[in-house]
């Protein structure tokens, strides 16, 4: 399996079925990791970083179609280890919306005293 790609999942597979939950744990932090990073590029002003989206939304769209057929024989350390990604990807999205909302609050004020 290539280091990137998305692991094949069989729900039906009860007794490995943790461990295939770890496989797609591993895929979503690894691509949790690279939106992250996609994210701060763009807020930094690295249009490159828009380039890698489109593959980036590929691998969301594989992940999304494995995590449906996965099944729901988590365990409580793999659930705990899902919200904690979860977390982390909503902490890191709402920080970059803060400093937009930021940055968008300084030009509001900056375009207010020059119209003073």
């Amino acid at each position: 399996m290539k280091a990137n790609s998305t692991p094949n999942i069989k729900s039906s597979e009860a007794n490995s079925g943790s461990k295939d939950w770890d496989k797609l744990l591993d895929y979503y932090e690894s691509y949790t990791n690279k939106f992250i990073s996609l994210l701060k590029k763009s807020m930094a002003g690295d249009m490159s970083a828009m380039s890698e989206y489109p593959a980036l939304m590929e691998k969301a769209t594989e992940f999304e179609n494995e995590l449906q057929n996965a099944g729901d024989n988590l365990t409580e350390k793999q659930m705990a280890r899902f919200i904690e990604i979860q977390t982390k990807l909503i902490e890191s999205a709402s920080e970059s919306m803060g400093s937009t909302f930021g940055s968008m609050e300084q030009t509001f004020e900056l375009l207010d005293e020059e119209t003073e």
